[in-house]
């Protein structure tokens, strides 16, 4: 018993108590059992809010890849219809100019005489 004492309070106490520090770290006693729920609480809400982020980056990646979709959609549109315009006014050109050659061909003078109209 008298050597137990030195080697207790000595380097074999050190021992002991690193051999406690260890048993208590591995086991994940080092915390007390509240301290540990209120950890663990905050952890959950910490993990609920990441999950609502997480839901809500994707739902933005959604409508952003709509938006772009939507905006691909409105060029082809507007390309269509631009093309459309084109061809209809140069339809129109041809029109108003193939009735212009029609009304300067009526405007010739006949070369009729009284007696093809019957006087």
């Amino acid at each position: 018993m008298d050597n137990l004492l030195p080697l207790i309070t000595g380097g074999g106490g050190a021992l002991v108590v690193l051999a406690l520090w260890v048993w208590a770290l591995a086991t994940g006693k080092l915390h007390s059992d509240p301290e540990f729920a209120k950890l663990t609480a905050e952890a959950d809400g910490l993990r609920a809010a990441n999950d609502k982020l997480t839901e809500a980056l994707a739902l933005e990646r959604q409508r952003s890849n709509d938006a772009t979709q939507a905006g691909a959609v409105t060029t082809q549109l507007i390309g269509g219809l631009v093309q459309l315009a084109t061809a209809n006014r140069a339809a129109e050109k041809t029109e108003h100019q193939d009735a212009a050659d029609r009304a300067d061909a009526r405007a010739l003078p006949l070369d009729l005489t009284a007696k093809d109209v019957g006087l």
